[in-house]
């Protein structure tokens, strides 16, 4: 990640580091069909709004 080229002279933590530029560009996504079918599974969250969560909960915790 560039950022940690750029920050390290002036000795400050760059916001983003290449591990966790990994872990975001990995796809995370899996189908719950089978949950939903065998264990009679229903999210108690939309996608929507566990997506909004999870993005404040970054935001809150200075991650983004």
């Amino acid at each position: 990640c560039i950022l940690e080229f750029i920050y390290k002279p002036f000795k400050k933590t760059p916001p983003l580091f290449r591990r966790r530029e990994h872990c975001f560009r990995q796809n995370r996504a899996f189908k719950i069909d089978r949950a939903k079918d065998d264990l009679n599974y229903r999210p108690l969250v939309s996608i929507e709004e566990g997506l909004k969560r999870t993005a404040q909960w970054y935001m809150d915790n200075n991650y983004i």
